[in-house]
């Protein structure tokens, strides 16, 4: 009978269907032997570990002020330029991807990481804070290296519900950072830590965390299906181990009209994301006098549709690629819906001072997060098949776009909030910046020779195997080429 124990071209067990290139087509989450599947898991929880770090300080501002004598506008530089040096992070480790491989690079980032937080819980004053958020920004880069790891593994018929899965456990861990790290203070104080001393203990817990995850990932993932990289580097589009990369110019990502209008849609969403997991604390308790840890509760739920939203838009965005007579294009047509109903919601959000009830504001914020996350999984199930041969600097680039988006939030908004600018205002300010992002979305369009290939690809090789009594199985007949349904 059929079976999918037939040995890959490295000899190891396939237990995956899988496409010409090695891609699995099936996202088959228990199947952890298969090294597709494994590899997601570990690429998953080193994201969500990255993101516990790079979010590690924005709910312990409170201790952090008092200790250091801080400013709100102190928060805002901070705040610009963490998500900043996450923007030069992405592009650098999109480019180093493409160049020496994802697990390179990831288990080296990590590292980077646990030296910002020694640097973080060591800052006496306003400067050395600012450059330890700086430092700390770059362990932001760490999705780039997920999206780009999960591309590879799988096929088009999953790579958009896979990439969504794996960035919506892995954002989960900004809103996990801001409900924990202010327990482990209280925790702290319960032992007679004070809080100068206890909210710089506090950043030990991340800083464990990466240090787990980089032996991790070295030894428990691999570049592609078919091997690590050399130096030299192979086709980063998941082709046969034997052939070296040919050079494609980067000139062709930063001239694809599809890819700028990829970075606006992932600022009009991840950028949003990021700007409420840092600023809304503030907005709750200023405007509806809540504590700190109530306020961290209530993000919380924002960052807990991650895991519902991203994964079910990328889910959708394969369906619709597959049933729909449109192939991939009917992906970009699904993200610009999404992102303007996500436009929408955003306004209602921002009657929450109006309506003056904090029901009414969490229920919008639970809903508007829905629609945010949705757009990020659609994103990034419609990169993939931009500019191919460049995954690792497309993915660099759209997944800049996010900081991107929200250092300008940073700097341009809320700078000036609550001094100057209500947070009703922002808000609606932010709406209207995702209006023309969805717009932009409307440029996106693909050849015919692309959805072609994109077709060809999302094709399963199956074997036709037999059980010889010996549990291996043998080949019974010719492969041949079936669509998995």
């Amino acid at each position: 009978m059929p079976t999918w124990r037939e040995k890959t071209c490295l000899g190891e067990p396939r237990l995956l269907p899988t496409n010409e290139k090695s891609q699995a087509t099936a996202l088959w989450l228990c199947q952890c032997r298969a090294l597709q599947i494994r590899t997601f898991h570990v690429t998953w929880f080193t994201f969500w570990c990255c993101f516990v770090a790079w979010f590690s300080t924005a709910n312990l501002w409170t201790y952090m002020k008092a200790d250091l004598g801080l400013s709100d506008v102190d928060r805002a530089i901070a705040g610009g330029c963490s998500v900043g040096s996450a923007v030069i992070g992405r592009l650098i480790t999109g480019a180093a991807c493409q160049k020496y491989g994802c697990r390179v690079v990831y288990t080296v980032l990590p590292l980077l990481g646990v030296l910002s937080l020694v640097g973080m819980a060591s800052v006496q004053e306003r400067f050395g804070f600012i450059i330890a958020s700086f430092c700390l920004g770059f362990i932001g880069s760490s999705f780039v290296i997920t999206s780009i790891h999960t591309t590879l593994m799988f096929s088009g018929r999953t790579v958009g519900a896979a990439n969504a899965i794996a960035a919506g456990c892995g954002n989960f861990g900004a809103g996990c950072s801001n409900a924990i790290l202010p327990l482990v203070v209280v925790r702290l104080n319960s032992y007679g830590v004070r809080d100068a001393h206890a909210w710089r203990g506090s950043l030990a817990v991340p800083a464990a965390l990466l240090l787990l995850c980089s032996p991790l990932y070295w030894f428990g993932t691999q570049d592609t299906p078919r091997g690590n990289l050399s130096r030299r580097g192979y086709d980063v589009s998941g082709g046969e181990k034997a052939q070296p990369a040919q050079h494609v110019p980067w000139s062709r990502a930063l001239t694809d009209i599809r890819v700028w209008s990829l970075v606006l849609a992932y600022a009009g969403c991840f950028g949003v994301e990021l700007t409420v997991v840092r600023f809304s604390v503030g907005f709750y308790i200023s405007d509806f006098g809540t504590s700190v840890e109530i306020a961290g509760l209530i993000i919380l739920s924002f960052s807990v549709m991650t895991l519902v939203g991203r994964p079910l838009g990328g889910a959708l965005s394969d369906l619709v690629s597959h049933w729909s007579r449109h192939g991939i294009q009917a992906r970009a047509y699904a993200l610009f819906f999404f992102m303007l109903v996500e436009a929408i919601t955003i306004g209602l959000y921002s009657l929450s001072k109006t309506v003056d009830s904090l029901v009414y504001s969490v229920t919008l914020l639970v809903i508007f997060s829905g629609f945010v996350q949705m757009c990020e999984g659609l994103v990034f199930a419609v990169v993939p098949f931009v500019q191919s041969e460049l995954t690792g600097l497309v993915c660099g680039m759209v997944g800049a776009g996010g900081n991107i988006g929200a250092v300008l939030f940073a700097f341009g908004l809320y700078t000036f909030v609550p001094t100057h600018i209500s947070y009703t205002t922002s808000w609606y300010v932010i709406g209207g910046f995702v209006l023309v992002a969805s717009l932009g979305v409307l440029l996106i369009r693909f050849s015919e020779e692309e959805r072609a290939v994109a077709a060809r690809l999302s094709k399963t090789i199956q074997l036709n195997l037999q059980d010889d009594g010996d549990g291996e199985g043998r080949q019974n007949g010719l492969a041949h080429s079936t669509e998995t349904l």
